[in-house]
Order: C-alpha cells, then sequence, then structure tokens
C-alpha cells in the first residue's frame, strides 16, 4: 500500500475550512509537548490504525489552527501478476472536505505515539465523525483520553 496527501485548489471560491483545536492536555508550567493532529479518513475504505492515516498538522501550544487541505489521495497497489506482463490492480481512493463519509480527527502525543507506548497513553483526544465542508471553521477541545469530542462548527480561525 502507498498513500499520498495532494492539496488542489477548493474549487468553490469560498476557501478550505478550518479546525481550531484547544485544551493541549500535555501542557504544563514547563511547555506542551507535540500532538500530532490526524484523521481517521471513512472515505478510505480500507483498514486504518485508531489514529488513521492523514496528518493535518503538529499542535506545539495550548491551542492551535488548522486548514484542511483541498483532497488527500490514498492508493491501494495490489500485488502484479509475475506470469503476465499486466500492470498492478490499484484502487484510488479519493476524500475531500464535501466528502459525505465526514472524518474523524485524534490528537496523539507525538513523543508517546513514536515512543511506540500502548493506545490509551497516546491519544489525547478525537472527535465524533463530521464533514468538514459543512461549516467554514471548526472548533474542538481535546479530552485528553479517549472519549469523543463534538466538532462544532464555528468562524474560521487564523483569518
Amino acid at each position: 500500500m502507498a498513500c499520498d496527501s495532494s492539496p488542489s485548489g477548493p474549487g468553490d471560491g469560498r476557501g478550505l475550512p478550518t479546525l481550531y483545536v484547544a485544551n493541549n492536555p500535555t501542557c504544563t508550567a514547563a511547555g506542551c509537548r507535540t500532538l500530532e493532529i490526524r484523521a481517521f479518513v471513512w472515505a478510505f475504505r480500507v483498514p486504518q490504525p485508531p489514529w488513521g492515516y492523514e496528518v493535518i498538522g503538529e499542535m506545539h501550544g495550548r491551542t492551535a489552527c488548522f486548514t484542511f487541505p483541498a483532497s488527500w489521495t490514498f492508493r491501494v497497489i495490489g500485488l502484479r501478476d509475475t506470469t503476465a506482463d499486466a500492470p498492478a490492480d490499484t484502487t484510488t481512493l479519493t476524500w475531500t472536505p464535501d466528502s459525505a463519509s465526514g472524518i474523524s480527527v485524534v490528537a496523539i502525543d507525538s513523543a508517546m505515539f513514536h515512543g511506540k507506548e500502548g493506545l490509551e497513553e497516546t491519544i489525547r483526544g478525537r472527535t465524533e465523525t463530521f464533514v468538514p465542508a459543512r461549516a467554514q471553521g471548526w472548533n474542538t477541545t481535546l479530552s485528553g483520553g479517549l472519549d469523543s469530542t463534538a466538532a462544532v462548527a464555528a468562524t474560521p480561525c487564523g483569518s
């Protein structure tokens, strides 16, 4: 399997939707650990790990603002028949902000994730499923654990 992210223009003239994430639960008086904000993409109808396949960005402080890409593309490349000169069987799955199946956003403690800790020590929050294009902006507050929180339609952040 292989995947790549390929942004392109929004096409509707409104701009791409944003996500404001609040409450990095790793923050102390000494600072915050980095969280990777990732997406579990329901349009990718293949088994995905609990933290999904796509990285939206990194959260270094107590809050962060992210802009969703215009698209993500996931390619599943099958085995090639070595007895024939046939190309490999390839399936391309594409997500756009208006994909009806939506996404779920997951916050991963970067130090724990890359240190291969357990799932409970790694996930610092996740959202319920939402479709980014249904609003120009979204807000969510991380729970600090495995509990889901809502992504709430809001004004775009960072503008």
